[in-house]
C-alpha cells in the first residue's frame, strides 16, 4: 500500500472530525455564555469553592482509555477508511468536550448561594443559603453524594470525591444554619 493514500485518508478524517469539533464546541460555548448570564442576573456572590462531580471525571476517564483504544484498533487495521481514521478523532474531540463541560459545569459554593450546574440539565440550579433546610452527606466509597433539601422545591444531589467533603462541609457549616448529618457514615 502506498503511504500516501494512508496519509490522505487521515486528512479527510480529520477533516470530518474538525467539522465535528466546530459544532461540539460551539454549543459548548453557547451553553457556557447561557449559563453565566443567568447567574450575573441571579447575583449569587463570588465563587468560595468549585467542585467537580466525581462520577464525570472517573467515566471520562474512561472515555478517553475507550478512546485510545479505539485509535489503536482503527489506525493498525488495514487498508485505511476515512471512518477508520475519523472514528478515533471525533471520540477524542468528544472526549475533549466532555472534559471541558465537566470543567465548566462545576458545583460552585459561592459568598451568597450554592450553584450546582448539571451536565444534562439545562441552566444553573441556585440555591441561596437561607433557603437550604438539609444537607445530607453520604459515603458511596468512589464518591460522596451530598443531597441539599431546600425550601424552593425538591432535593438537590451532586456527587464529589471523598477528599474534598472535609472543606465542603466546613463551608455550608459557616454559610448556613442547616442541619448536616453524615448517612452511612460512622461519625467520629
Amino acid at each position: 500500500m502506498n503511504p500516501y493514500d494512508a496519509w490522505t485518508v487521515f486528512q479527510h478524517g480529520a477533516y470530518v472530525a474538525f467539522a465535528f469539533s466546530v459544532l461540539l464546541f460551539g454549543a459548548l460555548a453557547f451553553r457556557q455564555v447561557l449559563d453565566d448570564l443567568e447567574l450575573r442576573r441571579r447575583r449569587c456572590g463570588e465563587d468560595l469553592l468549585l467542585l467537580v462531580s466525581a462520577p464525570g471525571m472517573l467515566l471520562s476517564l474512561l472515555g478517553v482509555a475507550a478512546t485510545v483504544a479505539a485509535g489503536l484498533y482503527c489506525y493498525k487495521t488495514e487498508p485505511p477508511t476515512v471512518f477508520r481514521y475519523a472514528l478515533p478523532l471525533v471520540g477524542g474531540v468528544q472526549m475533549t468536550q466532555i472534559i471541558l463541560r465537566l470543567y465548566f459545569q462545576r458545583t460552585r459554593l459561592r459568598t451568597q448561594s450554592i450553584v450546582i450546574r448539571p451536565i444534562v440539565r439545562q441552566g444553573p440550579i441556585v440555591i441561596p443559603y437561607s433557603d437550604i433546610t438539609g444537607v445530607e452527606i453520604k459515603d458511596s466509597r468512589l464518591w460522596i453524594t451530598v443531597l441539599i433539601s431546600h425550601s424552593q422545591g425538591e432535593a438537590v444531589a451532586f456527587r464529589i470525591f471523598p477528599f474534598r467533603m472535609a472543606i465542603l462541609e466546613s463551608r455550608l457549616r459557616q454559610s448556613t444554619t442547616a442541619r448536616i448529618c453524615h448517612v452511612g457514615v460512622s461519625e467520629d
